[in-house]
């Protein structure tokens, strides 16, 4: 199982189940988690696995420490007493890559990187969706097909300017000597 807490060997009952225990991969989960300080700057999330019993003790290995920046709530957002939830989820692929991921509903960046994931999935923008907030692959790939091709042009200007300033020097060369 891989869980997410704050891991010292003392805080086991700290740990929140992400991941099932002997899930096939890949492996997906999420929870969600109630912050202390509705203006804290940052979540670090500790993932650990559950390796067994080990000399009659419960044995964790530390997968990663993991931190995110928040959004900066504008005073007012929230209402008095009411308390912020960010959820974390969590990916196991089958070639074992792992990722950590951190969904803040109020965060403008990932509602709009969610809307767009569901959207691609053919889901409605206020459906929960299936995995983590990330950017559908098509459209970060076409951004990057698109920076590439910018990248390009900006050196064939560059070069063309390049060439056209040194004709122009090679002609007020030419024209001093006359």
């Amino acid at each position: 199982a891989l869980v997410a807490g704050d891991y010292t060997p003392d805080t086991v009952e700290c740990f929140v189940e992400v991941i099932v225990r002997d899930a096939a991969l890949p492996a997906r989960g999420r929870a969600t988690f109630a912050l202390d300080d509705p203006a804290q700057p940052g979540v670090t999330v500790v993932a650990v696995e559950d390796v067994g019993d080990s000399n009659g003790m419960r044995g964790y290995q530390v997968v990663g420490s993991f931190r995110f920046l928040l959004h900066r709530l504008p005073p007012g957002t929230l209402a008095p007493g009411e308390t912020r939830t960010v959820e974390v989820g969590m990916c196991l692929d089958g070639d074992g890559r792992f990722t950590v991921s951190v969904y803040d509903a109020n965060d403008p960046e990932h509602v709009e990187k969610r809307k767009r994931a569901l959207e691609a999935k053919g889901q409605d923008a206020d459906g929960f969706g299936d995995g983590d907030a990330a950017m559908p692959a098509t459209t970060a790939q076409g951004e990057q097909v698109f920076l590439a091709v910018l990248c390009a042009v900006v050196v064939v200007l560059y070069v063309g300017v390049r060439v056209v300033f040194s004709q122009m020097e090679a002609d007020a060369i030419a024209g001093a000597e006359l």
